[in-house]
């Protein structure tokens, strides 16, 4: 909802800011965020105003932050894990007689992630309370690498910082999803192989992605450009599971997970991409200072052995 400039709002302005960076330009920015790119640019300068600076480098295609952007960047994001530090503390003085373990995920993967591993853990812990942080990864991380938080979730651990210990899932393979409306589309059967169909015709199709910036998004952009193929981009949206329930009902092709779709008896392929190519794992990630607990490292194998035999169950089925 749009009104008053949310400048004293840490969380609101990061968001915009990240939405920002990731997407270059404000009215892309601001068709995610749900509100208006001329309250967008307004928020922005009114910021600048306060500051007396800019913090948006307007010159640059795409946007990016100027020095003092970064500057205040690194501020919005300290009173973002301070807050979140003493909220913390608050909450866990109230269950004095119960082990809290925090988790930081982004939302759109803790919904996927979080269902396969908690409710084991829970069982068998009923005295630990879970505290999930539902940030970017960034915060996560950092909050992290400080033991504000025990554990960070994420994508692929090469991307986390090495001063993280990091433990990681079964690889996951990607599939194209080719749908009903594509003229690649072949009636007969549903999981393809890979001499059905070429890649490089696969991608030149009109194709839906994750929004720039994302894990899944720069993975495809690399294989993208491996083969030297500006894509027909009909659609993009911050959350891989968007994109795969549109690509699967018809809207263009995608590439995902294989693992994370939903096989309903919808009329579509599924093309296997070479893992070498393209691949995705998930970890959990703890700072290097920290020493586990024995419950701490049982949450660390039920997270890793659920994810493998839930990624290993859906490759033979």
């Amino acid at each position: 909802m749009e009104g008053d400039a949310p400048l004293n709002d840490s969380t609101m302005m990061l968001q915009y800011l990240d939405m920002l960076i990731k997407h270059g330009t404000f009215t892309r920015a601001a068709k995610e965020l749900s509100i208006s790119q001329p309250y967008l640019t307004q928020t922005i300068k009114k910021i600048e105003t306060n500051l007396g600076k800019e913090i948006i480098n307007r010159e640059a295609k795409p946007l990016l932050l100027t020095e003092v952007g970064q500057l205040y960047y690194q501020y919005l994001t300290s009173i973002e894990i301070e807050q979140d530090h003493f909220f913390r503390k608050l909450s866990n003085m109230s269950y004095t007689d119960s082990k809290v373990i925090s988790i930081g995920v982004l939302p759109t993967l803790g919904n996927f992630l979080l269902p396969k591993f908690l409710p084991d853990f829970s069982k068998k812990y009923p005295h630990i309370r879970i505290d999930i942080q539902e940030r970017f990864p960034k915060i996560n991380e950092d909050q992290a690498l400080k033991e504000n938080i025990d554990f960070f979730i994420g994508q692929n651990a090469e991307t986390a910082s090495p001063d993280l210990i990091t433990k990681s899932s079964d690889i996951m393979s990607y599939v194209a999803i080719i749908p009903e409306s594509s003229p690649l589309y072949l009636p007969e059967k549903k999981e393809l192989s890979p001499n059905d169909l070429d890649i490089r015709d696969i991608l030149r199709q009109p194709i839906l992605l994750t929004s720039i910036g994302s894990v899944i998004r720069r993975q495809i952009d690399i294989l993208l450009n491996l083969h030297n193929i500006i894509p027909d981009i009909i659609l993009e949206s911050s959350s891989i599971f968007t994109v795969t329930e549109l690509a699967r009902k018809g809207i263009g092709v995608t590439l995902a997970p294989q693992g994370i779709i939903n096989m309903a008896n919808d009329h579509f392929n599924l093309y296997p991409l070479d893992r070498d190519l393209i691949s995705i794992s998930y970890f959990i990630g703890y700072s290097n200072k920290k020493e586990l607990t024995p419950e701490e490292a049982d949450l660390v194998d039920f997270f890793i052995n659920s994810i493998s035999e839930n990624f290993n169950h859906t490759k033979t089925n």
